[in-house]
């Protein structure tokens, strides 16, 4: 299932092809990840591009349409604020 990102009021959503908010699963599966980054002291990450947990400076547009716009994933803006590269 495809998911897009909207960001509203400078925050950032997710959300499933139905239209259904999944941003706290996201966020929840983030924190999961980072948790174990640390616990294994990683601090380099290779992530699957343009996805909305894992995308590196562009990520889908969220129309389903194919086409990117700028900005890095949920997973990975957690990674950068925590040292990870």
């Amino acid at each position: 299932m495809g998911y897009k990102i909207k960001y509203i009021n400078g925050k950032r959503y997710v959300y499933n092809k139905d239209g259904v908010d999944v941003t706290e699963n996201f966020i929840r599966g983030s924190k999961e990840v980072l948790k174990f980054v640390k616990r294994m002291n990683i601090t380099k990450a290779i992530l699957q591009s343009r996805s909305p947990s894992c995308g590196v400076g562009k990520v889908y547009s969220g129309n389903f349409d194919g086409k990117l716009v700028d900005g890095n994933g949920i997973l990975v803006s957690m990674l950068i604020e925590n040292g990870v590269t």
